[in-house]
C-alpha cells in the first residue's frame, strides 16, 4: 500500500544539510581522538552512511537497535534495547546518530545507558527533530512538526526505507 503523501525534503535538500552537519562535526572534532559513532537502527542507516562519507576524522563505528514503537504507530512507554554489542567507550567521545527525534525518549534513554560506560562526552546528531522545543540534540538537519514521515531510511508499514527523499503522509489519521 502506497500512502497518499507529498515530498517534504528532496534528496538534494537532504544532502545539503548533511554537508553542513559534516562541516560542523569536522570543525568540532578537528583535534580530538578516540571518537565513536553509534547509529540507531534501522532508520539511521542512510543518513549515517551519507554523513560518514563527508567527515574527515578517524572514528570507530557501531550500531544499536532500540524499539520505541509497536506495530509501527503505537508508541511504547519505555524504549527497549535490542542489541548491545558495543566498543569500549571509556574516555572516548561518543556521537549518537539517529534519523528522527520525536519525543526524545530514545535519545534520553541512550545517553543514560551509554553514560554508565564512562565516555568522555556524549553528543547527539539526527536528521530530523519533530519538536522544536527539544534541545538535547547537538546537530540536526531539519525541524519538522507535521504528520508521519517516511523515506530515506524511515519506514512506513515496514516499507519505503529505500526512497532517497522524505515524504509526509497526508492522511492526518496516520500521525507519528
Amino acid at each position: 500500500m502506497n500512502p497518499k503523501s507529498r515530498i517534504i525534503f528532496s534528496n538534494q535538500d537532504i544532502q545539503k544539510r548533511i554537508s553542513s552537519i559534516a562541516e560542523n562535526l569536522n570543525d568540532f572534532y578537528k583535534n580530538q581522538e578516540d571518537i565513536v559513532i553509534i547509529g540507531v537502527l534501522n532508520g539511521c542507516f542512510m543518513f549515517m552512511s551519507d554523513l560518514l562519507k563527508k567527515i574527515n576524522f578517524k572514528c570507530e563505528i557501531d550500531f544499536v537497535k532500540i524499539s520505541t514503537y509497536k506495530n509501527n504507530f503505537k508508541p511504547v512507554n519505555d524504549p527497549s534495547l535490542k542489541y548491545d554489542n558495543f566498543i569500549d567507550l571509556k574516555n572516548k567521545n561518543l556521537i549518537i546518530i539517529d534519523d528522527i527525534v520525536d519525543s526524545g525518549k530514545t535519545i534520553k534513554y541512550l545517553k543514560k545507558y551509554f553514560n554508565r560506560f564512562s565516555p568522555n562526552e556524549i553528543k547527539t546528531c539526527c536528521l530530523i527533530i519533530k519538536d522544536d522545543k527539544f534541545s538535547d540534540i547537538d546537530w540536526f538537519g531539519f525541524n519538522f512538526s507535521g504528520n508521519f514521515i517516511y523515506g530515506y531510511g524511515m519506514d512506513y508499514m515496514s516499507q519505503f526505507r529505500n526512497l532517497d527523499s522524505i515524504y509526509e503522509v497526508e492522511d492526518t489519521n496516520e500521525k507519528k
